[in-house]
């Protein structure tokens, strides 16, 4: 009784549902009003899909495709409790092709094509459905594979038979590039270029995207006319397309839009492209960008080839990016092409700086002392590797104010607190130490050292001065040796780890070591007899050294080993590792330990953690 009272009330509120539903074709003509013909169930099931899921017939359905909504789009898929509890008060969920076709995302031509259904699709067609279900998805450049071809070729002739001529000319705007697209998937260039005419009439013309997807199918289709005459129409309406899309596009693609564009527009245009996609991290995008310029003879001017590497400097793109910048830009000058390379320096871009040196640029003394005060490590390792870095002695410091000097030589820069960093300050930072120290580290390493002066004006000084030791003579200029900065002046005075200078090294060094030294200590004392390396744990508070010592130790210096060593006398791995160290000859294990204590900048990091 409940059913019947709403199968009633259903007729009432959507009679013309209800008669496609009874499938009394004659029935459906009367209701067919505009007003009927406009309403949805839930989920925007409009009448039209519910007509081609029960294959109403041709006359019918055509009156009903002229004035229902066309391009209304399911929310709802059949599984939907609102959609399926409507379905099932109009009776109709007993239907199989209801259940498996209606799909979220779906319009009345997604199903016709679905079900294979060719009038109901040419009715749709004629009547004004928008022809996307027809073309290929996004970065696609053939037919849909999802459409059989035989009513794909059909409906294709169809929709291009039926917009020609006048029709053409009333067509609604919003068809013309999708026209266009199906005419030249249709191998009909001349159809194509009947509609791109259409769509130079003012209120017509094809929006910048659309216009993208025409050239790019124009283009992957052999028909380069095509594309070159939409590019022609629509230079200014690309530019923003193409930034949002070059990564999805096919190659031969942009060998076609970037001359044109260039040309047209500016290089410019070329610069904007290359940052964007170097930003995005499409790498491919900017090889492919490059290449095209390279190709067609359009260099890039400095300014332009200045603006992209700093982007991939930004970024940390490959070099080989870098390589092709340089192939695609106008020659550069080696002072251009130091310039480039402290873009690099600043970054610390090793493998970019790589590049340019390989290209020429000049590894000047400026350029050295630009990556030390940027503490750009991987790139004085790099400098390191061509030789030592040039060093301008015929200027070794600059006066800073009345009483400071500024001085030029990297290992002097090092230890000044004067010195320009990567803050644009004019001190140094605590947290800069551990790359100061690395990079104090790697200039030692390379031979470099403290210098001394001869015959020289000493500001404010005006006197010749025979020997100048700026260390020596003016430590008002180099930092106190106390605190983090004490281990810029161990490296620089004592770069290996001894027995006299233990106390000196950072916390980590110190109960590493300790640790080590305690476990052999502790081995050696459980043996009946041997000589023992032992040091206290104060050894890093009071400066005592390691000494060697025989016979039994106090059973309370015993059981502060055993605390500090950990368990392991049981035969643990611990015990084990112990036994091996108690096992190596004093001058061994003390030259291991030295060894290990390298680089001190590793410890450094560590000793910040602890």
């Amino acid at each position: 009784m409940v059913r019947t009272r709403g199968a009633a009330t259903f007729q009432q509120q959507f009679p013309l549902f209800h008669a496609l539903i009874t499938g009394d074709a004659s029935r459906v003509a009367p209701v067919c009003t505009r007003q009927e013909a406009a309403k949805c169930g839930p989920g925007n099931l409009s009448a039209t899909m519910l007509a081609v899921l029960l294959d109403t017939p041709s006359p019918a359905f055509q009156k009903l495709a002229s004035r229902a909504p066309l391009e209304a789009r399911l929310s709802l898929g059949a599984s939907d409790s609102d959609l399926h509890n409507w379905l099932d008060l109009a009776q109709v969920t007993d239907s199989a092709a209801l259940r498996q076709q209606l799909v979220a995302g779906r319009t009345a031509l997604d199903l016709a094509l679905a079900l294979g259904r060719a009038e109901h699709a040419t009715a749709l067609i004629a009547a004004g459905a928008s022809l996307q279900p027809l073309l290929p998805e996004d970065g696609q450049y053939d037919v849909p594979a999802a459409v059989p071809r035989t009513l794909w070729d059909q409906l294709s002739h169809h929709a291009l038979t039926h917009y020609s001529g006048r029709r053409l000319a009333r067509a609604p705007a919003a068809l013309l590039p999708q026209l266009a697209q199906l005419a030249l998937l249709a191998g009909q260039p001349t159809a194509c270029l009947e509609v791109l005419q259409s769509a130079q009439l003012p209120g017509r013309e094809l929006s910048g995207w659309d216009a993208l997807t025409v050239v790019a199918q124009a283009t992957v289709r052999g028909h380069l006319a095509i594309a070159s005459h939409v590019i022609q129409c629509n230079v200014t309406g690309l530019l923003l397309p193409l930034l949002a899309q070059y990564s999805s596009l096919d190659r031969r693609v942009m060998h076609v839009l970037v001359p044109h564009l260039a040309q047209r527009v500016g290089r410019a245009l070329l610069s904007n492209l290359l940052v964007k996609a170097a930003g995005d991290g499409e790498h491919e995008a900017c090889a492919t960008v490059l290449e095209v310029v390279t190709e067609q003879g359009l260099p890039l001017c400095f300014e332009h080839c200045r603006d992209v590497f700093q982007a991939f400097v930004r970024h940390d793109c490959p070099a080989q990016l870098a390589k092709l910048l340089l192939a695609a830009s106008a020659a550069l000058s080696p002072s251009q092409l130091m310039r480039l390379a402290g873009v690099a320096i600043q970054q610390d871009r090793e493998a970019l700086l790589e590049v340019l040196l390989a290209a020429g640029a000049p590894q000047s003394a400026e350029l050295a002392l630009e990556a030390v005060d940027c503490l750009a490590c991987s790139c004085v390792a790099a400098l390191l590797r061509r030789g030592p870095l040039p060093i301008d002695s015929a200027v070794p410091f600059q006066a800073i104010g009345s009483t400071a000097l500024l001085y030029f030589h990297p290992i002097l820069r090092i230890l000044q607190t004067l010195q320009p960093r990567r803050s644009s300050k004019w001190w140094t930072l605590d947290s800069e130490m551990p790359q100061e120290l690395r990079m104090l580290q790697l200039l030692l390493g390379a031979g470099h050292r403290p210098p001394v002066y001869h015959n020289i004006v000493v500001p404010p000084d005006p006197q010749l001065k025979a020997v100048f030791d700026p260390l020596r003579d003016r430590p008002q200029d180099f930092p106190t040796k106390q605190g983090n900065r004490s281990w810029l002046w161990l490296a620089l005075n004592h770069p290996d780890w001894s027995r006299s200078n233990h106390r000196e090294h950072p916390r980590a060094i110190k109960r590493a070591f300790e640790t080590v030294l305690l476990a052999a200590a502790r081995a050696k004392s459980e043996r009946p007899a041997g000589r023992v390396v032992s040091i206290a744990a104060e050894a890093g508070r009071t400066g005592s050294t390691v000494e060697e010592q025989g016979g039994d130790m106090p059973e309370r210096k015993r059981q502060r080993l055993i605390a500090t060593a950990g368990p392991g006398s049981d035969g643990s791995s611990c015990a084990h590792s112990a036994t091996r160290l108690a096992a190596l000859p004093t001058d061994v294990l003390l030259h291991v330990l030295g060894l290990a204590a390298r680089p001190l900048s590793a410890w450094v990091v560590l000793d910040a953690e602890l």
